[in-house]
């Protein structure tokens, strides 16, 4: 009897115990878990994950968010790396879970979004972000222009002082604003060669340039070519300089000797002086000094004049055309014919100078072809010179009168010429002085002093409407 209950109440146990187990499972069914975590609420997952550059001009300062339905997200653990080196982390807990990064470096960044919802379940979304640092070229620094021509200035070869990163130039020359030539080229060294520059004068160069990277820039230059000064040759030889029957200071006739070379057929110009300053911006001794000498009547004292220099005739008055005028260049000192020379000598590949006073005298009189003349190529002083009594007193342009056996002209009258030589008593001209050689006469002189034995002199910064220079070339 007593084993019976036993099994009757053990029975009722398992009863009972079955009946709370199978209460117990019953719950399972409300709300199962999406992901490994044993959540009891279904939870929906993000999508992906987008990278994006905050601007054009930023590409490596990036946005990091996630897409789809992110309601359920609790936590998001970013992290980017670069060749599996990590060098961003940050971890967000509050929507939109989104976050900013600055990428070092350039390459294929993986960008991984670590990602726990309120079920309890982690999962990870991923995204590459590729980023190549844009090509920069290296902008080249200057033109060069040269000139290989033995002869000429006239003939020149531009390049650039480097060819990196070049995928295209456009040359362009230009004078005084209208285009003289116009080039392109699509290859290596981008020069451009054997340009022949017709007029002479200033030159502007451009050069467009067009890099591999896309952009373009300018450089731009100037280039000076000047046309050689028409000359004749003097063939050297030793000759009796001066005579005994002249001036005190023409005597004593003496032997020189010379070497050969050329003389210039005319005065310096105005036009020619004119594309000295354009070029230089020279200021002669007179524009500094803001005063030059001018002589009115035969035999008078200069008149001090305010504000007169080259740019001014023999009366003083303005010329108004400077760049084709061919009278010669007045209230021009020694230094300033010096620093024209100079210059001409930069520009022509030919050596410029002033005339010694030896050099002077042999052309005026005809060199070896010299037929005794007491002026530059006559014995009459209307011929070959402008003096007081026919010049009506003033300078006339150069070249009207007769030419000298060298077909040189105005070497006789017009103007008073500027000879290297410092001024003194033959037969050996002095190593240094206080005046200048001045040979030839001019306007407003008796026709006498246009003799081609005749001497003057000015001190070297002196000027006046009486004297300017001619030039000559060493061969």
């Amino acid at each position: 009897m007593l084993l019976r209950k036993s099994f009757l109440f053990l029975s009722i146990c398992l009863t009972l115990l079955s009946c709370k187990l199978e209460l117990i499972d019953n719950t399972k069914g409300v709300a199962p878990g999406t992901g490994s975590g044993s959540g009891t609420t279904t939870c929906v997952n993000a999508t992906g994950v987008t990278a994006i550059a905050s601007s054009a001009q930023n590409p490596l300062n990036i946005n990091l968010n996630l897409t789809g339905d992110l309601k359920d997200i609790t936590k998001v653990d970013w992290s980017i790396s670069l060749n599996n080196i990590e060098q961003y982390q940050n971890s967000q807990s509050t929507s939109p879970f989104s976050t900013s990064a600055t990428l070092k470096g350039e390459g294929t960044f993986v960008v991984m979004a670590k990602v726990l919802n309120k079920c309890g379940d982690t999962y990870s979304l991923t995204k590459e972000y590729t980023y190549t640092a844009p090509k920069v070229c290296t902008k080249v620094q200057s033109i060069a222009v040269s000139n290989t021509s033995t002869s000429t200035q006239s003939v020149i070869s531009l390049a650039l002082s480097a060819t990196t990163d070049i995928a295209k130039v456009d040359w362009s020359i230009s004078q005084g604003g209208l285009k003289v030539t116009e080039t392109s080229n699509l290859t290596t060294p981008f020069s451009a060669t054997n340009i022949n520059l017709i007029p002479d004068g200033k030159f502007d160069i451009q050069a467009n340039i067009t890099t591999t990277c896309g952009d373009s820039y300018t450089l731009t230059s100037t280039y000076y070519y000047v046309k050689p000064i028409e000359t004749a040759l003097v063939s050297g030889t030793t000759y009796t300089m001066g005579r005994d029957d002249g001036a005190s200071d023409e005597k004593p006739a003496h032997s020189v000797s010379i070497a050969s070379f050329y003389i210039g057929k005319y005065e310096v110009t105005v036009e020619e002086f004119n594309k000295f300053v354009e070029a230089t911006s020279y200021i002669t001794d007179a524009e500094r000094a803001k005063y030059s000498f001018i002589y009115t009547q035969p035999g008078q004292t200069p008149v001090q004049k305010a504000g007169i220099n080259w740019r001014y005739d023999s009366e003083g008055i303005l010329y108004t055309n400077l760049k084709t005028n061919t009278n010669p260049a007045l209230y021009l000192s020694y230094y300033d014919a010096i620093a024209f020379c100079d210059w001409m000598t930069s520009n022509t590949k030919k050596t410029y100078r002033l005339p010694t006073e030896a050099e002077w005298e042999y052309a005026a009189r005809g060199g070896r072809l010299s037929t005794g003349k007491a002026y530059a190529g006559s014995n009459d002083p209307n011929e070959a010179a402008w003096y007081s009594t026919n010049s009506s007193l003033r300078v006339h342009p150069v070249g009207l009168k007769k030419a000298n056996e060298l077909g040189v002209f105005d070497m006789s009258g017009n103007i008073y010429e500027i000879c290297s030589d410092w001024y003194g008593s033959y037969p050996t001209p002095p190593s240094s002085g206080a005046n200048k050689v001045l040979r030839g006469g001019c306007w407003i002189d008796p026709f006498l002093n246009a003799s081609v034995y005749d001497r003057s002199y000015v001190t070297p910064n002196g000027n006046s409407n009486i004297t300017g220079f001619r030039i000559t070339i060493q061969p």
